[in-house]
């Protein structure tokens, strides 16, 4: 089997924001406060493949973004805005469908890129999307609950409940008639998809289970544990045959070749493993960058994996040759920042404990660091004190003046800010969201 694998990793490609004549933003201005800047697209949760091949789509804090294989040299660009947990073609390349944060479900033209329909799930975040191999049923997890939805009429047709703890994953074999979902609850449930049945539960798993992945047969179905286990069950009988052990920390996703001899796992541990799927023995082991997630191309050569603290790069591992390296504007999700005003440094840090360093008068990425920095209240003060910034719930920022009058409201974060800071001279706001973005407002020059 050729070993050629893609090996996508995201890095800031910082946006310079351009420079602008100093006006303080006081009470009398509040009202025509504008983003006139911003570093970072938000940052991802979920991609995948085109059948095809061709396209990647990714499901991102600030939206839907498609990547043109063919065309490496461009960037991806976003074709919608709603902050998105999960993304999923059909079989046929002529549809995707997307889980929102705020519970949507949206059906996509996959050519023209227009919502085909809106479908409203659960007050809380989709995590997954999922059709099935006729692309008739779309699997949609919310919370400890999957539901069943009929594509063409946008209707649920069953919901899988039974699980104590949210559902962490979930997937179709390869005919379209049995479903597994994988649980916080430390088990593998399998359903008949025609009638939403409970078939088995599985719970050979110790801790909570990560991963659920069926072979290209349908007749096997892995799982990935906290427990640091990889397990392959007969789904017919919930029998366990193979115990794959060889990771030194958590494997959290799972990928069967082409013709399912072969299983592929990424850890926590840096490394993706293959194994012999009828022996449970290891085949390779390969170093890699921290990842956070990882994909198949349809040909099963080549695998995409995210990180955000290394360039964009397509792989080949047997060489140990880079093809193809280009930046992206991903960064991750946020969630407390500090300035200094005597450095003119903004340190921002991320839910994977990395301390990003900024220079914030040409936005220059000057380092990530290690280490956790404690969460603060998002509030500022103008060096007056006569405008105070507030971060709202709903991710925008309120401006009052001291006696708590609303003064203007600034929109622009998908999700909520977890820092602010009033540049020494007043003239602008810098913002920091937990959508992964750094968004700079002031006065607008005309």
């Amino acid at each position: 089997m050729k070993k050629l694998y893609l090996l996508i990793t995201m890095l800031l490609s910082c946006t310079v924001l351009y420079a602008q004549t100093p006006t303080a933003i006081t009470i009398d201005n509040a009202e025509v406060i504008r983003q006139i800047g911003q570093v970072g697209e938000g940052y991802l949760n979920e991609f995948t493949f085109s059948p095809d091949g061709r396209t990647v789509v990714f499901a991102g804090s600030l939206g839907l973004w498609v990547y043109d294989m063919t065309t490496p040299e461009n960037l991806p660009r976003r074709v919608g805005e709603n902050a998105l947990y999960s993304v999923s073609y059909n079989h046929a390349g002529t549809k995707v469908a997307t889980g929102g944060v705020l519970g949507m479900v949206e059906i996509w033209d996959a050519t023209t890129w227009t919502p085909l329909y809106e479908i409203p799930i659960h007050p809380r975040a989709v995590r997954h999307v999922r059709f099935s191999p006729l692309d008739s049923q779309l699997l949609v997890t919310a919370g400890d609950t999957v539901y069943v939805l009929n594509v063409e009429m946008g209707s649920v047709e069953h919901k899988l409940t039974g699980h104590k703890r949210p559902i962490y994953d979930v997937a179709y074999n390869a005919n379209g008639t049995q479903i597994a979902t994988a649980s916080f609850d430390d088990t593998v449930k399998l359903w008949d998809a025609r009638t939403g049945d409970l078939l088995m539960t599985i719970t050979e798993n110790t801790e909570s289970v990560l991963c659920v992945k069926y072979n290209p047969d349908g007749n096997l179905v892995a799982s990935s544990s906290y427990d640091g286990m990889v397990r392959i069950f007969d789904s017919a009988t919930g029998e366990l045959l193979q115990t794959l052990e060889g990771h030194t920390q958590v494997p959290y996703d799972i990928v069967y070749n082409e013709d399912g001899r072969t299983l592929f796992t990424i850890a926590m541990d840096n490394t993706v493993c293959s194994w012999d799927v009828a022996t449970g023995d290891v085949i390779e082991t390969w170093q890699v960058p921290p990842v956070s997630e990882f994909t198949q191309h349809p040909d099963g050569r080549l695998i995409m994996l995210n990180s955000y603290e290394n360039p964009v790069r397509v792989w080949d591992l047997e060489t140990d040759e880079t093809l193809l390296t280009f930046d992206g504007t991903f960064l991750p999700p946020f969630h407390t920042m500090s300035y200094s005003a005597d450095e003119n440094q903004l340190r921002v840090g991320a839910f994977d404990d990395g301390v990003w360093v900024w220079d914030v008068a040409t936005w220059e990425l000057m380092g990530i660091e290690q280490g956790v920095m404690e969460r603060a209240d998002a509030v500022a003060t103008t060096f007056e004190g006569d405008v105070i910034a507030t971060a709202l719930e709903n991710g925008d920022i309120a401006l009052t003046n001291a006696d708590g009058a609303v003064l203007a409201t600034l929109v622009g974060h998908t999700m909520r800010v977890v820092g602010l800071v009033f540049m020494p001279d007043d003239s602008q706001l810098i913002s920091v969201g937990s959508d992964g973005t750094i968004r700079v407002w002031g006065v607008p020059q005309s």
